[in-house]
């Protein structure tokens, strides 16, 4: 189970045995709570877990927020980012010893930890003094110690450097297109994810991509829009990228199909005019130039092609010898 602050992206690991409610609830009660202090939001997946009473209860007794990423869009929560990593982790060092794997676990939270950031620049535990968290390293490689500076000063520079990544992050995104911002009552359809289903006899493939159309109700945030039916029923959070603009269809009546298309389907192929360095000549005609005496040696022996004419003319002088 990993937490992450997402200003300063200090980051808490805790091996579970299951995925529970009452578990996660068990470990932010003992450990979490208790080493980092009451969050002021906790922004979640769409897991099982954090969409039951139970959690909302849970949020408005200890005092937090609660958010969820909308479906099918992990980009919006970083912790993506440091599952994605930890398992590399793991399958490097315990891919022979998979029942020990939380023996690391311990090790890579101090090391994510005293690492600079990409995203701020910065260290993280430099960012949280009252956090001792120190990763223990050999003292022959020790980096010189920091000057010691205001912490206000260190969060703005923290805070310029998000901006500055944010944008470049933006820059890389607006070159694949960027999203059309969406109206309430706007048209929309959404993006299915079906799967293949071997027992039905379905294949993903084949699958219709979007469904629809609904509308825009509210706008939650940026590219984030909660969308309802045609009958006014809302559905669920979506964002941007899960969505497409309606439009509507060019035929008035699009279900009336010409007569002249019912039942059959007209193909008509164009073959273009070929102009050939030879002619073609059918079988009833054979070319002069084929008149001509053709030899070929096959096995050692000398066939010869005695055109047409020449062989009737043999027949007629045989037949006068005999006569004679």
């Amino acid at each position: 189970m990993v937490f992450m602050d997402q200003f300063s992206k200090f980051t808490k690991c805790y091996p579970v045995k299951d995925q529970k409610l009452e578990t996660i609830i068990n470990i932010i009660e003992e450990k979490f709570l208790n080493e980092t202090g009451i969050p002021e939001t906790i922004l979640t997946d769409n897991g099982g877990q954090f969409v039951t009473q139970r959690w909302k209860d849970y949020a408005v007794q200890v005092g937090f927020g609660i958010r969820r990423t909308s479906p099918y869009n992990p980009q919006a929560n970083p912790v993506e980012r440091v599952m994605r990593e930890l398992g590399r982790v793991i399958r490097t060092y315990f891919h022979d010893r998979q029942t020990q794997w939380d023996k690391i676990i311990e090790r890579f939270e101090k090391t994510m930890n005293n690492t600079e950031h990409f995203s701020t620049g910065s260290v993280p535990t430099t960012l949280h003094p009252e956090i001792d968290e120190k990763l223990e390293i050999d003292p022959r490689i020790q980096p010189e110690e920091e000057r010691q500076i205001d912490m206000e000063e260190k969060r703005r520079e923290v805070v310029q450097h998000l901006e500055r990544k944010a944008a470049t992050r933006k820059t890389q995104t607006d070159k694949h297109g960027a999203a059309k911002d969406l109206e309430p009552g706007d048209g929309v359809w959404i993006r299915l994810h079906r799967r293949s289903d071997a027992s039905r006899k379905t294949t993903r493939k084949i699958h219709k991509v979007y469904d629809g159309p609904y509308k825009v109700r509210e706008i939650i945030r940026k590219n984030a829009y909660l969308i309802e039916d045609l009958e006014g029923s809302s559905l669920r959070v979506f964002n941007a990228r899960q969505l497409r603009p309606h439009r509507e269809p060019k035929l008035k009546n699009p279900e009336a199909v010409p007569e002249e298309a019912e039942g059959a389907i007209n193909v008509i192929r164009v073959i273009p005019e070929i102009k050939l360095k030879y002619p073609i000549h059918t079988d009833r005609e054979t070319p002069k130039e084929e008149n001509k005496i053709i030899s070929s040696k096959r096995n050692g022996i000398i066939k010869k092609k005695i055109p047409e004419d020449q062989t009737k003319e043999k027949e007629n002088q045989n037949s006068t010898r005999k006569g004679t």
